[in-house]
């Protein structure tokens, strides 16, 4: 009995090492990929991730336009008054503090 231990510690081992790697790569199929490639934004030129619709460092919205900086229009995003973050220009209120301004929002670029 004492001449089995060791070997079955060593099965076992290499049974969880081998158990782990192909839950591993299993896990990594499943994983989302990238939709497109990194966008810059245009307010503060901070890199973003393909998937943010907003700028995580200040909050400036992007349009699928401003995907691709050649065709980009600067006055497709509005600044909220009350709390400085950045919108569409689709949105009627902001996305940060809900605030709905008394008149049309200025465009700022």
């Amino acid at each position: 009995m004492e001449d089995l231990l060791p070997g079955a510690l060593l099965l076992l081992l290499v049974g969880g090492v081998v158990f782990a790697w192909v839950d591993w790569r299993l896990r990594t199929r499943k994983l989302p990929r990238l939709l497109g490639p990194s966008w810059e934004c245009p307010h503060c030129a901070v890199a973003n991730e393909a998937e943010l619709t907003i700028c995580w460092s200040c909050g400036a919205a992007i349009s699928r336009r401003s995907l691709y900086p050649s065709t980009a229009a600067a006055s497709e995003t509005w600044q909220c008054r009350k709390c400085r973050a950045w919108n569409s220009v689709s949105r009627r209120s902001c996305w940060s503090c809900a605030n709905t301004p008394a008149k049309q929002p200025k465009r700022d670029a």
